[in-house]
């Protein structure tokens, strides 16, 4: 029942029925997912993607977002790789989303399978997506997914599986299933169909690789929507049955009944209006947006390097070059994630929390710039992570580090950071977001360009239209 209890959920949800909170969660996630996928669109991976699959491209449909301005022309292509490029430009930084409890990066997947997707009914069929439209369909699909990697998590995984691309197909598919006002059993059947698409295994982390499970995601989402508004079916019992998604892929764990119960009480709540201290929240209101771009286990010691930069006065080299040693006491999670001791290239950095201690002391800053090839292998970074050691403390927070500095005359200095910057605890403010967009979008689209599509993103609820979003991000 569990398959098409989520089904008639997304078939039933309207944007009259979602609270504010939830609203203007939906909107945080999707500005930050716009400005991630800008960030990423003249990454070498994605420019990578485009030329290697550009005589696939059949259509000038979509819009492959912030590339006018890189090309000195707009890049067209049809509905599927659009959504598989932009997908792969929304987490090619890792500077995306993060629901804390399951490590899904949520957002990504499912708002570049609705842009395509808004931008090509406009030229099919005529038919105009509106902002709240696209509001509600976010809200499902994230919901969906994260209700799902909660039933398996954290065993899933723990074996390896990317959850990100695992889930994300059926966080897909249940939101282009509400924009396209799908039946009950259609969206079943499009959860069903995605449920058998899973993407990704964690080897391939600090590769291209790991991007490609975003937009695969995305596209096989889409695909799977398609397939079932067509007729196609599939187990009506696909999540919870015998040999199903959940059976198969979650090692033993099946919380589902559990979270979908949760779901309906929140929504009973919400539509009694509650606005009290205890309302309970929606997953969607628990993603956090990513200060730095990389696994976010490394950001509690990114977050105390900047501050000891700052404070020691580590621009100075003469006081940078006091440092005898550099220890960390990290979560366990840190070095089974994030233990590269030597990355070869940006992308490997990100993976790495040395790389991450170093450019916080050292630099004082841990933005795309300082995970650039050459910033990973510069002489004053190297000299810096070499002295690193990091070890695992027990009772440690996910979103803690200390950070101990041993000088040459053995003095020790201490910084605990309780909350990384970004967790829940610290969430990153509108105004952070702001910066972080812009910081992405002005060197693709030109400050008034970049100003634009963000006003738009933060107004989406008041968009007539939301394919003039991709409009003006190309």
């Amino acid at each position: 029942m569990a398959t098409k209890q989520l089904a008639d959920w997304v078939s039933a949800l309207e944007y009259s029925s979602l609270a504010q909170p939830v609203v203007d969660a939906a909107v945080r996630s999707f500005q930050n997912s716009l400005g991630s996928i800008l960030g990423g669109s003249n990454h070498q991976t994605t420019q990578r993607t485009i030329k290697a699959l550009q005589p696939l491209f059949d259509s000038r449909q979509c819009t492959v977002i912030g590339h006018a301005t890189l090309t000195g022309s707009a890049v067209f292509c049809d509905l599927q790789n659009a959504a598989l490029i932009n997908g792969i430009a929304s987490h090619v930084h890792d500077y995306d989303d993060t629901h804390l409890h399951t490590v899904i990066h949520p957002a990504g997947a499912v708002v570049v399978s609705l842009l395509a997707v808004a931008e090509h009914l406009k030229l099919a069929d005529g038919r105009v997506v509106t902002g709240k439209d696209f509001l509600t369909a976010l809200v499902a699909g994230i919901e969906v997914g994260l209700r799902i990697g909660n039933a398996v998590s954290p065993k899933h995984y723990d074996e390896g599986w990317h959850i990100t691309g695992t889930v994300s197909p059926m966080a897909v598919a249940a939101a282009l299933s509400n924009l396209l006002h799908l039946t009950p059993e259609q969206t079943a059947n499009a959860i069903g169909i995605s449920s058998t698409q899973p993407v990704g295994v964690r080897v391939h982390f600090g590769t291209d690789t790991k991007a490609l499970h975003v937009g695969l995601a995305a596209q096989n989402g889409i695909q799977s929507v398609m397939l079932a508004r067509g007729g196609f079916t599939a187990a009506s019992d696909a999540l919870e049955g015998r040999r199903g998604w959940v059976e198969v892929l979650g090692n033993g764990s099946n919380m589902l009944d559990e979270q979908i119960n949760q779901l309906k009480k929140l929504a009973e709540q919400d539509k009694a209006d509650s606005q009290t201290e205890e309302r309970g929240l929606w997953e969607i209101e628990k993603n956090t947006f990513k200060p730095f771009p990389c696994g976010i286990v490394i950001h509690p010691t990114i977050d105390a390097c900047i501050q000891m930069h700052n404070e020691q006065k580590l621009k100075d080299p003469n006081n940078l070059n006091k440092i005898s040693s550099v220890r960390l006491r990290v979560h366990s999670l840190v070095l089974d994630l994030t233990g590269k001791k030597t990355p070869k290239d940006g992308l490997e950095a990100k993976f790495s929390v040395y790389h991450g201690a170093a450019i916080g002391l050292v630099l004082g800053s841990a933005t795309p710039a300082e995970y650039e090839d050459h910033i990973v292998n510069s002489s004053d970074v190297l000299q810096i992570r070499e002295k690193v050691v990091a070890e695992v403390e027990d009772n440690m927070r996910s979103d803690e580090a200390v950070v101990v500095l041993t000088m040459q005359d053995g003095a020790k200095i201490e910084k605990h950071v309780e909350h990384a910057v970004g967790s829940l605890d610290r969430p990153m403010t509108n105004e952070e977001l702001r910066e972080k967009f812009q910081s992405q979008a002005e060197p693709v689209l030109g400050k008034e360009r970049a100003e634009e599509v963000e006003a738009m993103a933060w107004k989406i609820c008041d968009v007539p239209d939301v394919a003039r979003v991709a409009k003006a991000a190309r």
